[in-house]
């Protein structure tokens, strides 16, 4: 799923190209996270021709649009696109992977899972507890971290996620300090010069985010014992003690995560 048809299917024929003796498939399906009502067709559209769904990767982001530009349903654009709509997403495809994942043999289980991608910003820069809300319910950030607000909520969700579900594993996993497109919003603010540090100093390849993300969704290490774990670069899991204190005890029953859960609901639950 992506919101490019033509940077989909160059990929999809890169990939083609490159390992044409594969057996697998790879198609596209339209879909627009920072518009929720994109979201329930894309996922009629896929349930329409697979009955099983192994790996659901929120890997979709992101970061320091125009503090105008608002969502299609008003909302903020960071978190439309990182918090709203991955959550959505979720919610309407948990039957069909709690049901890939009741039909596994014991030994498979935990292999039907939902990576979220978090950020080195969440212990670097997050406030304190992480998340904080107006008297509205509504998460609330300063515009400069705003980013940040929604990695951290990307953690949040993993672990409520996790703590209402005994089928599926979810994971959230740090992909690394990366060169990508993810910038381009503040690059184009600040200029490009501006950034050739990070470029030269502190950012790696795009592709050693993926491994990141695959060892999240595809590592035989990983069961239900596991369920809410945190990885790190390149493909690596820590324990609590990775993640600052304030964080670990605003997650859990009314608590930040908690109320982060509620205000997704309501905000989401006429698009259902």
């Amino acid at each position: 799923m992506a919101r490019s048809q033509s940077r989909a299917e160059s990929a999809i024929q890169r990939i083609t190209s490159l390992h044409s003796s594969s057996r697998g498939h790879l198609h596209f399906l339209p879909l627009d996270l920072s518009d929720l009502t994109t979201i329930k067709p894309a996922v009629e559209r896929f349930l329409a021709r697979e009955s099983r769904l192994d790996w659901l990767n929120h890997n979709a982001a992101i970061s320091m649009p125009d503090p105008k530009t608002k969502s299609p349903q008003g909302h903020d654009l960071s978190y439309a696109t990182n918090v709203l709509g991955p959550y959505l997403l979720t919610k309407l495809l948990l039957p069909t992977l709690n049901e890939t994942a009741r039909k596994l043999p014991d030994e498979g289980k935990g292999m039907v899972r939902v990576s979220w991608a978090g950020s080195a910003v969440i212990e670097a820069l997050s406030q304190s507890g992480g998340l904080a809300f107006d008297s509205t319910g509504t998460p609330k950030d300063y515009w400069w971290n705003i980013y940040t607000g929604t990695k951290t909520a990307n953690l949040f969700l993993c672990r409520e996620f996790a703590r209402r579900t005994d089928a599926v594993l979810h994971n959230c996993y740090n992909p690394g300090n990366l060169k990508s497109n993810l910038l381009h919003n503040l690059r184009a603010q600040v200029g490009e010069w501006m950034l050739r540090p990070l470029d030269w100093f502190v950012l790696y390849p795009g592709v050693m985010g993926a491994y990141t993300e695959l060892w999240a969704g595809l590592s035989p290490e990983l069961g239900m014992g596991d369920q809410g774990c945190y990885i790190v670069p390149w493909g690596r899991k820590v324990g609590e003690g990775h993640l600052r204190n304030d964080l670990v005890q605003n997650i859990g029953e009314g608590r930040g995560s908690e109320k982060l859960w509620d205000w997704c609901e309501r905000e989401t639950g006429r698009f259902t």
